[in-house]
């Protein structure tokens, strides 16, 4: 079945990584990505609709999905609180937004909620962790999970709860906590003594903080408080492994 989306749920999916693009460090943000204004005459399709007038309530029921050429969103099923301004979904949650350089932020979970006032969201996990990827126009992607990932569209902030991990090309991070800034386009990783272990053409590293910052893009990392960890030189090791 396709619905023409309702007027208040415009904002559907703009919380689905609702930021803009952040601008390279050290410069100010650009403003919000035109593509957050969802196109008019975007339609929710679903197996079957229903709408409960007491409750004030609509509800879209299998194969729900939502695209425009900004968002791609699927799930079993979906609820809109008209009063209240909030929308529900659930089942096999899978979210894609292409933004504008190119790159692709894609999200998968049990169920998530997002409240149209304050432009707030929840992601939760079922049997499987909340997940989140972005790639890179050059093909270079993050990968992280949590338990609990809540975004902020006004703050341009997402805060990871629960055994939080992050990993690159050359880099594994683990914590129970970390804020990814959009602005900044950097994950300060805190929580119970973040632990990071990588390796790069010169070295093999491992580290423990009470506090990471790690850089989406340069990958670069900085470590303060309590810092422990060693670094191997890659060639050293090797030949005193032979």
């Amino acid at each position: 079945m396709n619905l023409p989306l309702p007027a208040p749920g415009t904002a559907l999916l703009v919380f689905l990584f609702c930021m803009p693009a952040a601008a390279p460090a050290g410069q100010p943000p650009q403003g919000k990505d035109k593509r957050d204004d969802i196109l008019m005459g975007s339609v929710v399709k679903s197996d079957s609709w229903s709408m409960d007038r007491n409750a004030d309530t609509e509800h879209f029921t299998g194969n729900v999905s939502f695209s425009n050429p900004a968002y791609t969103l699927r799930a079993d099923e979906a609820v809109y609180y008209r009063g209240r301004q909030e929308w529900r979904v659930k089942g096999k949650v899978a979210v894609r937004r292409l933004l504008e350089d190119g790159s692709t932020v894609d999200l998968a979970c049990h169920r998530g909620r997002y409240a149209e006032n304050g432009e707030k969201a929840e992601f939760f996990r079922g049997a499987e962790p909340v997940r989140a990827a972005y790639t890179a126009t050059d093909g270079r992607s993050l990968r992280a999970r949590s338990d609990r990932l809540l975004a902020s569209g006004a703050e341009s902030l997402m805060t990871f709860e629960k055994d939080f991990s992050l990993v690159s090309e050359n880099i594994v991070i683990v914590s129970s906590r970390a804020v990814y800034d959009n602005i900044a386009a950097s994950f300060l990783i805190t929580g119970d003594r973040p632990l990071a272990a990588g390796i790069n053409e010169d070295y093999n590293f491992a580290m423990a903080a009470d506090r990471l910052l790690f850089f989406r893009d340069s990958r670069d990392m900085k470590a303060s408080g309590r810092v422990a960890g060693w670094v191997k030189d890659k060639e050293a090791a090797d030949a005193a492994a032979r």
